[in-house]
């Protein structure tokens, strides 16, 4: 008559909380987001080397101190390799970033040293005509603390995240 109560199932555990973030989310997105922000905005911004040497070449001569005279007729290569080296690096980046590939995190981090390089090279070439660069539509103060920005604060995540270390370390390849 009585029949034995059927036992209580004993309540589970919750699942365990993944003890090592792995895989391309998190703030690693930005780092993603990034490298393809970089690839569109760059080409987007080809025709401004070109602005610069067919709109300003005149007036920076002009306003630029003798000695600069010269140093300014190489702006046009360092915008060229804005346009040209560093979309054609990004992509590159971009296939070593969803591959998942352990080289990544190096050659970003190589990426953003060469692109604070090349924005120092162009504040330091354009010395006294800075107001002439904004003129023709080029803020090169701006692209340098925009560099240098993103080398501390990317640089640092891609150098100090486990997830980057999981992502891109041996097991790369999981998740």
């Amino acid at each position: 008559m009585d029949q034995p109560a059927a036992p209580t199932p004993a309540p589970s555990a919750p699942p365990a909380a993944d003890p090592a973030p792995h895989g391309l989310g998190g703030w690693l997105i930005v780092v993603g987001l990034h490298l393809l922000i970089n690839v569109l905005g760059f080409a987007h911004a080809t025709p401004d080397w070109m602005k610069l040497y067919a709109e300003g070449q005149r007036a920076l001569h002009a306003s630029a101190a003798p000695h600069r005279a010269l140093p300014l007729e190489y702006l046009p290569i360092v915008y060229q390799c804005y346009d040209y080296l560093l979309p054609g690096f990004a992509v590159l980046l971009l296939v070593l970033f969803f591959a998942r590939l352990r080289w990544f995190p190096r050659l970003y981090i190589a990426f953003l040293l060469l692109n604070l390089a090349l924005a120092t090279i162009a504040y330091m070439l354009v010395g006294d005509a800075r107001q002439v660069m904004r003129m023709v539509g080029i803020d090169v103060q701006l692209d340098f603390i925009v560099a240098a920005a993103n080398l501390v604060l990317l640089g640092t995540y891609t150098l100090a995240s486990e997830r980057v270390r999981n992502t891109f370390g041996r097991a790369g390849r999981s998740a």
